[in-house]
């Protein structure tokens, strides 16, 4: 299982032996979400309208990403010049981010709306989306070639943007971001890896808030409302 919603529709993919199939749970019940044309669909993400996003292979195994609703799953494409479209998430509203691959294997981000994927920029080498918001706002991590440099980094209105690092940080990555737009994330430096929200420009050191327990705190996954 990889995704629940508020209604408690979770979404993953069931091993068949010589297929994957993702599913859709609901009250106790799978729903197969189907495949693009081979047998293979996994089912990553869920949104409060009951559309699930995932990936598949088609007829002449090309990975592409698909959007699942009423019983009917849709092949969401690629960009022109691009392989593999994965999508990451969901928003209520229908529109969802993603990466597409190029021939190296380097990802690059996309935003998809009413059937129409665009690229979105890229900060600095190769940018990867991870989370979106019902804001449109998105989320992810800036790379270069050798990964000597990880800047976390966040889309809004079509703009891209690094987050801020404390003083002494070189790294980071945004892995969430919650409709009230704080970003859950994970920063590190020679010395640590610290797990943090970003809030109105301010970074929060989330280990604060287990000091004296002898629980270690490192990454920070996802955030809800």
């Amino acid at each position: 299982a990889y995704g629940i919603n508020d209604r408690g529709q979770a979404v993953g993919w069931a091993d068949g032996g010589d297929t994957l199939n993702g599913f859709v749970w609901e009250n106790g019940k799978f729903t197969n979400v189907g495949n693009l044309g081979s047998p293979f669909s996994l089912a990553v993400g869920i949104n409060n309208r009951s559309q699930a996003i995932g990936i598949s292979a088609t007829k002449d195994m090309r990975l592409r990403g698909f959007v699942w609703e009423g019983g009917k799953i849709k092949n969401i494409g690629t960009l022109p010049n691009f392989g593999p479209s994965v999508p990451q998430d969901i928003a209520d509203n229908g529109t969802l981010v993603g990466n597409v691959y190029d021939g190296d294997g380097y990802p690059y981000p996309f935003f998809w709306e009413k059937g129409k994927m665009s690229a979105l920029p890229v900060y600095k080498d190769f940018s990867a989306a991870i989370a979106l918001n019902n804001d449109n706002f998105a989320v992810g991590v800036d790379f270069d070639e050798k990964g000597e440099r990880v800047t976390p980094v966040l889309w809004r209105r079509g703009k891209v943007d690094n987050l801020p690092l404390p003083s002494g940080y070189k790294f980071g990555i945004a892995s969430d971001i919650n409709n009230s737009g704080v970003i859950a994330g994970t920063i590190g430096s020679d010395r640590d890896i610290v797990p943090v929200l970003w809030d109105n420009g301010k970074v929060i050191d989330l280990r604060a808030q287990v000091e004296g327990s002898d629980v270690q705190l490192l990454i920070t996954r996802s955030i809800n409302d």
